[in-house]
This record gives structure tokens, sequence and C-alpha cells, in this order.
């Protein structure tokens, strides 16, 4: 992807992709780039807006979508760990 025309001093940077990544590890990569994040729900990324690798101003905030764990189990409606035969 490009970043289009550098018409100002003001730092651009591609955002990268947070999807899949746990809360600490999101900061981390949100530190890494520049930006600044907004943090919706817990658990794992499942979206985010701005997509992955679109170019934006450093110190942009990017909005993450989180996916609590118990979501993530098969039927999407159990705790990780089941519901231990009760």
């Amino acid at each position: 992807p490009e970043l289009g025309p550098d018409t100002s001093d003001e730092v651009r940077v591609f955002v990268p992709d947070f999807r899949g990544l746990q809360l600490v590890e999101a900061l981390d990569a949100a530190r890494s780039a520049g930006l600044e994040i907004e943090v919706h729900d817990w658990g794992v990324v499942r979206h985010q807006w701005p997509a992955p690798g679109a170019g934006v101003l450093q110190q942009s905030v990017v909005d993450l979508y989180f996916r609590p764990p118990y979501l993530s189990s098969i039927s999407g409606l159990e705790p990780a760990g089941g519901n231990d035969g009760l």
C-alpha cells in the first residue's frame, strides 16, 4: 500500500495488523508504530479500524474491537473451558 504524497512535515505510518493479538501485544505494536489505540471490549482483537496496511498520520487513533475469550470457544457461548459438567 502507498502512503500517498507527503504534503506536510507530519510522519505517516502503516497501520499494523492487530487482529488475533491480546491487549498487551496490541499496546506494544501500537507504541512501536507511534499510534494511539481505543479499546472496545477485551480478549483478542477481532476487528480494527482503520484496516491493516492503511496509511495514517503518526499518533492517529486506531479502534480495536476485541472478542472475549468465552466467545472463542467452539459453541461461541460457553467459557473456553466448557461448562465442566454443570
